[in-house]
């Protein structure tokens, strides 16, 4: 499908932290499907090493008590929330080392504790995933019978963050008519999850 610069520069726009849309941009681009899917093979950042292959590999940072389920020893689900709405904030591994990573973790941990006035907040470390396996995640929509992508992954560095990324749910419609709305978006996050199954701890000294 061929989308014009037009529509590709508007749909760029929502990941500027100016715009107004930003923290609601991935239903933005869920309304613009097809035109969304060829963003990705566009920059959307000035400060973007390039757009990200089906090669690469992604790492979602893991924060103490608000990702992590202490007694279970799990991830919680509500560290892939952001999926839905403003994007969920990954760092590519082809532009930044584990430890560049870790420590983008530790003083973001710090700066959310001193802006908050407290020490709840701990850096754990990252779950990493293939780019090519959350793009596959397909559901077949039983209404016309095709099979659509869930989830698109942006090249949406910062300025000083480079190796930024987002991931952003473009479908949310249910494809059946016997799971409802919330429940077939709940799946669509776990399925998501899932891919994240390598977890990196950092090493405590």
């Amino acid at each position: 499908m061929d989308v014009s610069d037009e529509k590709l520069s508007e749909l760029r726009a929502l990941f500027s932290p100016e715009s107004e849309l930003c923290h609601n941009k991935c239903k933005e681009l869920s309304k613009e499907y097809d035109s969304s899917l060829s963003l990705e093979k566009e920059t959307v950042s000035e400060y973007s090493p390039g757009i990200i292959s089906n090669e690469e590999y992604v790492c979602r940072q893991v924060f103490s008590p608000i990702h992590y389920d202490s007694d279970t020893g799990e991830i919680k689900s509500a560290a892939f929330d952001d999926v839905t709405n403003k994007g969920l904030s990954v760092n590519r591994l082809s532009c930044l080392d584990e430890a560049g990573i870790h420590q983008l973790g530790i003083t973001k941990a710090e700066n959310d504790n001193v802006r908050k006035g407290n020490s709840e907040r701990v850096y754990l470390g990252f779950a990493k995933s293939n780019v090519n396996e959350i793009r596959r995640i397909i559901d077949k929509f039983e209404d016309s019978d095709k099979e659509k992508r869930i989830f698109a992954v942006y090249d949406s560095s910062l300025a000083d963050v480079p190796s930024h990324a987002d991931i952003c749910q473009i479908e949310h419609n249910q494809c059946s008519s016997s799971l409802g709305k919330k429940a077939t978006n709940m799946l669509r996050r776990a399925r998501l999850q899932e891919k994240f199954c390598d977890f990196i701890k950092i090493q405590k000294e």
